[in-house]
């Protein structure tokens, strides 16, 4: 699930969070597996990457567009046309149209704009919108204040003790469709 690219995710930061989880960033000693699993300490040590603060949360917060997300696909197997199945809509970012994650810079008491105008749907189901702060790796940890957090545009304030810290916003977009299908970006917003 976390190589499905979402625009959030980028599959050489583990702990950055998306559809598969986020992971810790170092790695643990011998990680237990299922308990139908035998003789693992016969491995002992080996190293994995473990899960994140954030534990099973890290998946559930996406179940209902995964979910959809693979219902939309067995309903693209047995339709005969593209018109009869719903498509997930495109999200664009500040103008950027590649679905990749941005990196801006951004100074403490700054308001940062961000937008999605230029976002669509195939189908041309109407949007929503969400912008949120996802703190799973963000190194602020206090709260952050986006207005217009339901809107096409939006605004981050960058809190006044931010300096030195990264604040990472997702641009969520869901579709009128059925099944209602999700579109995301990330921004990453390094604050000097």
């Amino acid at each position: 699930m976390y190589q499905i690219p979402t625009g959030m995710n980028d599959t050489e930061h583990i702990d950055w969070g998306s559809w598969g989880g986020a992971f810790s960033k170092d790695k643990k000693a011998s990680i237990r597996s299922m308990s139908a699993v035998k003789n693992e300490q016969d491995y002992d040590p080996y190293y994995m990457y473990g899960d994140c603060a954030e534990r099973e949360g890290s998946v559930s917060r996406w179940a209902q567009a995964y979910q959809n997300d693979f219902l939309a696909r067995m309903i693209w197997s047995v339709t005969d046309s593209y018109e009869e199945a719903n498509h997930h809509p495109r999200a664009v970012l500040n103008n950027d149209t590649i679905a990749e994650i941005l990196d801006i810079m951004a100074k403490p008491v700054e308001t940062v704009p961000l937008t999605a105008e230029g976002s669509f749907d195939p189908d041309g189901d109407g949007l929503e919108y969400s912008w949120y702060v996802y703190r799973v790796e963000g190194t602020y940890s206090k709260e952050v204040t986006i207005s217009g957090s339901d809107s096409i545009n939006a605004k981050i304030s960058i809190p006044e003790d931010a300096a030195g810290s990264s604040i990472h916003v997702i641009l969520e977009i869901r579709d009128a469709g059925s099944p209602q299908l999700y579109a995301y970006r990330r921004i990453i917003t390094n604050v000097g």
